[in-house]
């Protein structure tokens, strides 16, 4: 059964001495200056604002893909972007060759496919095997992070 409180004894559950009606309504959970009844991203510290909390590990990336045209995992997907339009994305193969690049990554269907957008290369798949990425965007005007790491191709 819910607790209720009374004038007398309002509730104040986390015993931090504000009640928790007036709490909740000035509780920024991620520190982004944003109160979290209002900040419906308030499991992310950088949006809409940055905080303190705002770091490359908040943003999390897959490990693999399978573009392999099963309607599973066939195309590359960063879900932290779709907040973060402003931003671009380069693939290297295991060589540091450049073989893929984008801007405005995941709008408009654009995504990494397993394919090259570099003409050197061709237009075919490339092989599977480990690539490494470097994302950059803005998470606002002025704050441009920049994640690397790898992700592997499987077919």
């Amino acid at each position: 059964m819910k607790e209720i409180g009374t004038i007398e004894a309002p509730i104040d559950t986390d015993d931090d001495g504000k009640i928790d009606a007036l709490e909740s309504n000035t509780k920024d959970e991620d520190g982004d200056g944003v109160v979290a009844q209002l900040d419906k991203y308030d499991d992310d510290p950088c949006f809409p604002k940055v905080s303190a909390k705002c770091n490359l590990n908040n943003f999390e990336c897959p490990k693999g893909f399978s573009p392999n045209d099963d309607g599973i995992n066939d195309k590359l997907v960063f879900p932290f972007l779709k907040k973060y339009k402003n931003n671009k994305v380069r693939i290297y193969n295991r060589w540091g060759d450049l073989v893929f690049k984008t801007s405005k990554y995941g709008l408009y269907d654009n995504y990494f496919e397993g394919f090259s957008t570099e003409f050197y290369l061709g237009k075919e798949k490339l092989p599977a095997g480990i690539y490494y990425y470097v994302i950059e965007f803005y998470v606002n005007e002025k704050t441009l992070m920049k994640k690397k790491g790898f992700i592997v191709v499987m077919y």
